[in-house]
């Protein structure tokens, strides 16, 4: 659900080249999902983020980014929205965007779960430090219900 929210919160992850028409199409009719566009955003965050774990052990960094943008362009995805949607992260109880600070040890993997924090700094951009990773959101409504709730 997080990766869609980040997904939405960014201008259009496709590009339409006049000249390349058909090609877009068919590019993206592979990531095409019947349920609906949140789906299919969410097949091609997927698909990306597979290609780039694969690629985080044999390369560099700037490796890595130079693998994403030409798969980007490749698959007819913006690239920068796509790059956004990777660094975005939004604060349930607020709802404010944020972004992993640079010196958490969680900066460079981008978790795809829910996550806690305990300090949210403005400079630029509004960043969270001091994270921790939760891949069971559910303990969290019975440990804090007053900030955390289920759905039914």
């Amino acid at each position: 659900m997080l990766i869609t929210v980040a997904m939405l919160s960014v201008e259009s992850i496709f590009y339409d080249p006049r000249e390349k028409r058909e090609e877009e199409r068919t590019s993206i009719n592979h990531f095409t999902s019947v349920e609906g566009d949140h789906l299919t955003y969410l097949s091609v965050y997927r698909e990306l983020n597979e290609l780039l774990e694969k690629r985080k052990a044999e390369n560099s960094e700037c490796k890595v980014d130079k693998i994403m943008r030409k798969w980007c362009k490749d698959n007819f995805v913006n690239g920068r929205s796509l790059k956004h949607a990777r660094d975005t992260y939004r604060a349930l109880e607020s709802g404010e965007i944020v972004h992993i600070h640079p010196t958490s040890v969680l900066f460079r993997s981008k978790p795809e779960c829910v996550v806690i924090f305990d300090e949210l700094m403005q400079t630029s951009k509004k960043y969270i430090k001091n994270l921790t990773r939760i891949d069971d959101p559910l303990w969290l409504a019975e440990l804090a219900p007053h900030h955390y709730k289920t759905e039914e």
